[in-house]
């Protein structure tokens, strides 16, 4: 579903299919919809491993993460 954090991870169509939070029949729908779409399941999973291995990557975030602390440091020096 599109619930707190879940839309940034599933790209809609693409590494997934998303469901409007507490729409049941929207949630049928899509699980629906994923068995009509079964041919496109190996191309979602490559894209959502993908997506997650540039994106979640502990390495990845953790430089992300060291350039913007060093980013602060410099904008809080005199």
């Amino acid at each position: 579903t599109r619930h707190c954090d879940i839309p940034g991870v599933i790209e809609d169509e693409v590494t997934g299919l998303l469901a409007p939070e507490a729409d049941t029949v929207a949630l049928a729908e899509r699980i629906e919809r994923m068995v009509e779409i079964s041919d496109a399941w190996a191309t979602m999973l490559v894209a959502g491993r993908r997506r997650v291995e540039a994106s979640f990557d502990a390495r990845t975030q953790g430089v992300r993460l060291a350039e913007l602390y060093a980013e602060l440091v410099d904008a809080s020096s005199p």
